[in-house]
């Protein structure tokens, strides 16, 4: 018997070798590991298992246990409620939302142009030297991923922005003339962008080895960045700090509610109104030609970055932010200079935060739509698709009900009844996610055509004692800057004669740092008639000086 078991031991073991050799004869040698048994792969192999691949195949049977359809979120129900999408392409957006967004970055160095990989794998989003890669850093090449992680740490050289925020300021058309504005400008991608654009779009050297150099010549106009938190206004002055560098000579950060900014070209102290008085010397001139309006919004068009909004997105969101984004919009048209461009935009789908804006400001009849096609060719953006504005949409609660025109929500809700506001709509640029493989975003660019009435109230009777005088705004207590008396702080005879240098101490002989700011900057922050209303966080670039100098009074 023990002699009959050695012989079928042999047997078999000599089949198994046979069988096992001619199988790695024939494919390829391949590493042999362990297979992984841990739950979440086995789990894995099993769905797989319920999901054939050939789901059109008749003779492939579905899986008893398959899973059954997800419930539609409330976002994708109401999305299916408006008509803003053909039907068939709503599923096309779902999925699209579902995947993770593409790294698009803006080249601003020439040394980081000049090293950029020309076999990259990245595709070009409209204007030169900006890009678009895939989100996963596994698919990038070997060449593109050793220098993203060289210029990556270099201040400067790059700036990752969105192609839909790159937008609003390609359709400003900013010249190095403009005075800009940027009412909600955290985090600051559109800030440094326009600044940018006041420069021309020419490349810069980083890092900058002589901040006062004559390499480029400075623009004459800047721009006005605002935060209404203090928190994220110095966050917001950090960055343009290190991204701007020198370039920060032509701009300044301030914290103010952007329904209540300010005009400096506003008198701190009221006239009295009497009958002499006419509505031209009561209505200030306005500051700015270009403004950024890039409102708070619900979000729903960041899925594919913050897919929590999946969960927490209602409509009544867009219903309650919808007054401040009216407020906010109407403040930025009335700091508009006649003739100037102003953009209104946000990064969601709701047409009540979008269209039903832009019909309230055009109800004013002081602003007008301009056309985005040409303002997009003039930008060399020929490539990025767009749809038009609605003329018509459904007021929804969040039982996706609609609602009556008689209750207390505001009455500019609703689609406009003047058809020519509603044919004007048709202007407005939506961006949808899987027509250029972005983000959503809305955008109305507004040309100011007239300003606002000024009501005036006349007096029958004088009273018997004058009122005293009552500040508009009451001047800013803190972040105050002291002009220097010396233009020439450490002593360089090539430093830049446009610009001014401010101190923030008062005497200025302890202060051992100084704020170089542009010529057009400081006479706007300092020397206009409101010019103490602005809350200040930062302006211009720090530098250090090598002796103490007095300055002059403020």
């Amino acid at each position: 018997f023990e002699w009959l078991v050695c012989i079928v031991g042999y047997v078999r073991r000599g089949r198994s070798m046979n069988v096992a050799s001619s199988r790695y004869a024939e494919e390829p040698p391949r590493r042999r590991c362990r297979r992984c048994r841990s739950k979440s792969v086995v789990r894995a192999r099993k769905n797989k298992k319920r999901r054939p691949d050939h789901q059109d195949d008749p003779h492939v049977l579905p899986h008893p246990r398959a899973f059954p359809p997800r419930p539609p979120t409330l976002f994708e129900a109401y999305v299916a409620t408006q008509n803003f999408l053909p039907r068939h392409e709503q599923a096309a957006l779902f999925q699209c939302l579902r995947t993770p967004l593409p790294l698009h970055f803006r080249i601003r160095s020439q040394r980081a142009w000049d090293t950029f990989p020309p076999t990259a794998r990245v595709r070009a989003t409209g204007p030169p030297a900006c890009f678009a890669v895939a989100a996963d850093p596994c698919e990038w090449d070997a060449p593109f991923r050793a220098w993203w992680h060289l210029q990556s740490r270099t201040p400067g050289a790059l700036s990752r922005q969105e192609l839909v925020s790159l937008v609003p300021v390609w359709l400003l058309g900013v010249e190095s003339h403009h005075a800009v504005l940027d009412l909600c400008a955290s985090p600051g991608s559109k800030t440094t962008q326009a600044v940018d654009a006041l420069y021309g779009n020419a490349m810069v050297d980083t890092p900058a080895t002589n901040h006062n150099q004559k390499s480029q010549t400075r623009p004459t106009g800047f721009c006005v960045a605002n935060e209404i938190d203090a928190k994220r206004a110095y966050i917001l002055a950090h960055r343009c700090r290190e991204t701007l560098q020198d370039r920060g000579a032509s701009v300044a950060v301030t914290c103010h509610n952007a329904t209540k900014f300010p005009n400096v070209l506003a008198p701190l102290v009221k006239e009295p109104k009497n009958a002499s008085s006419s509505s031209s010397s009561l209505r200030p001139a306005q500051p700015y030609d270009r403004i950024i309006c890039d409102v708070p919004c619900s979000g729903d068009g960041t899925l594919r970055k913050d897919s929590k909004v999946w969960h927490t997105w209602h409509p009544s969101y867009g219903m309650e932010l919808h007054p401040l984004q009216v407020r906010v919009a109407k403040r930025g048209l009335a700091l508009l200079k006649r003739g100037g461009i102003m953009t209104y935009s946000t990064c969601s789908f709701h047409p009540l935060e979008n269209e039903a804006v832009v019909a309230a400001l055009l109800a004013t009849g002081c602003g007008q739509l301009v056309s985005a096609a040409p303002l997009l060719e003039r930008a060399n953006v020929r490539s990025l698709y767009h749809r038009s504005g609605l003329t018509q949409w459904k007021v929804l609660d969040d039982d996706l009900k609609e609602m009556d025109p008689t209750t207390d929500a505001p009455s500019t809700l609703w689609p406009p009844t003047d058809p020519h506001i509603a044919q004007e709509l048709t202007k407005c640029v939506r961006l949808v996610p899987h027509d250029n493989d972005t983000g959503g975003f809305f955008i109305a660019v507004l040309q100011k055509v007239a300003d606002f009435p000024v009501v005036v109230v006349r007096q029958t009777a004088r009273p018997a004692a004058a009122a005293p005088a009552k500040l508009v705004t009451p001047p800013a207590s803190h972040h105050q800057l002291s002009r220097m008396d010396h233009d020439d702080p450490n002593g360089d005879d090539d430093d830049d004669d446009n610009l001014v240098h401010f101190t923030r101490s008062p005497t200025g002989a302890q202060c051992s740092t100084y704020y170089a700011v542009s010529a057009n900057l400081a006479a706007h922050l300092k020397e206009q008639v409101g010019s103490a209303k602005l809350n200040l966080v930062y302006a211009g670039f720090k530098n250090k000086r090598n002796k103490k100098l007095a300055p002059a009074a403020s």
